[in-house]
């Protein structure tokens, strides 16, 4: 049974890297690139990103 929890801790790794991975893209790529189509328009063109998630999901031990 400490697997499964053992297996979903790793999944929550896996998802853990690629929103960190897609918050990085949006803010060097999308987020630049936006700011200059908001200030075209005449809008303010501030735009805020969630921050990147550094949490790091705890391994089940077998004695715990």
């Amino acid at each position: 049974m400490l697997h499964k929890f053992n297996d979903i801790g790793s999944h929550l790794n896996r998802l853990n890297k690629s929103f960190n991975a897609a918050v990085g893209s949006a803010q060097s790529r999308l987020l630049p690139q936006g700011r200059c189509f908001a200030e075209l328009a005449g809008q303010n063109g501030e735009i805020d990103l969630s921050d990147q998630i550094d949490e790091v999901v705890r391994e089940i031990q077998a004695g715990e």
